[in-house]
């Protein structure tokens, strides 16, 4: 009876770990996304503003 307790709880435990780096690496990756919009938006503005300086 123990053993089998056991097995179930290490089972879930590592099921719970897998998911939780799944999750981390996810949270990264859209933490990673947002910052390179972020930035990719701030390079046009700043290339859009030195046009328009340009222009005048």
């Amino acid at each position: 009876m123990e053993a089998t307790i056991n097995g179930n709880f290490d089972r879930t435990l590592k099921v719970e770990l897998l998911i939780r780096s799944c999750m981390v690496k996810l949270y990264a990756q859209i933490a990673t996304t947002t910052v390179e919009n972020v930035f990719h938006l701030g390079k046009m503005k700043m290339e859009r503003r030195l046009l328009l300086y340009v222009d005048e």
